[in-house]
């Protein structure tokens, strides 16, 4: 098994618009014998970080192309997207209803107050990690692992677990074959802890493995865990968390 992996403009042709038919056409000339599949890097619409500060998993950026594209590839491909699952950007729709106390978005975001301890936190940035604000008449602090963009999303509310369900589900329904769960181990947030490959990060991660598995989806979860060896395995659980692990 082989995979290419790219952006969707990582292919250009000048003066034409529609970067991902233009991989496809390229794709057929010079991979399609060499390659079981494509890893289309973020493809949706995203205000910093290469695409992997998200603004909305529902939409395909308009200067790559279109779903009926991704739709098109995975006839005779298959296809590995990521599904950015910790954080959401700043300028994005959940963010601004977050803000306004509206949905899809209304409690989405990881906010702490002074009390929460922060000192075994590890993480690959080194921005400050709190952002002070006042929200709904009290003040918190807005988590952000890896930039001031990207707000990190609040899995204690089981909202947030079924938005992802459903933005797979969709994915799934555009040809998707293959989920990378970006950033994953640092999903779950606990007072005191490391707050990177907890226990419940795991639990998740079965759970999203269960419920594709009764779907009969046919598609595979990688899990991207930039951490030592043995913790990278963990993530294959008893061969009940992910497919594959990704670093």
């Amino acid at each position: 098994f082989s995979m290419v992996i790219c952006y969707g403009d990582s292919v250009i042709e000048t003066n034409k618009p529609n970067s991902l038919k233009i991989f496809k056409e390229f794709h057929k000339k010079y991979l399609e014998k060499y390659f079981t599949g494509v890893h289309f890097l973020p493809f949706y619409p995203s205000s910093s970080d290469s695409g992997f500060a998200v603004k909305d998993h529902y939409k395909i950026n308009p200067r790559l192309g279109t779903w009926k594209d991704i739709n098109s590839f995975s006839k005779k491909n298959i296809i590995m997207a990521d599904v950015v699952i910790n954080h959401a950007s700043a300028r994005g729709l959940w963010f601004k209803n977050y803000l306004k106390n509206k949905s899809p978005g209304k409690n989405y975001f990881l906010t702490v107050n002074r009390k929460f301890n922060t000192k075994m936190v590890v993480r690959p940035r080194e921005h400050p990690l709190l952002k002070k604000i006042l929200i709904f008449n009290k003040s918190e602090y807005l988590w952000r692992t890896f930039s001031e963009d990207q707000i990190d999303l609040d899995f204690k509310n089981p909202r947030v677990l079924v938005r992802y369900i459903k933005i797979m589900v969709n994915l799934i329904n555009h040809g998707v074959n293959i989920f990378r769960l970006d950033a994953i181990a640092y999903l779950w947030k606990e007072s005191g802890t490391k707050c990177v490959n907890h226990a419940k990060t795991h639990e998740i991660i079965k759970f999203l493995r269960f419920i594709f598995e009764k779907l009969k989806t046919k598609t595979l979860i990688v899990t991207e865990t930039n951490l030592p060896e043995n913790e990278n395995r963990s993530y294959f659980g008893k061969s009940d968390e992910a497919n594959w692990i990704y670093n």
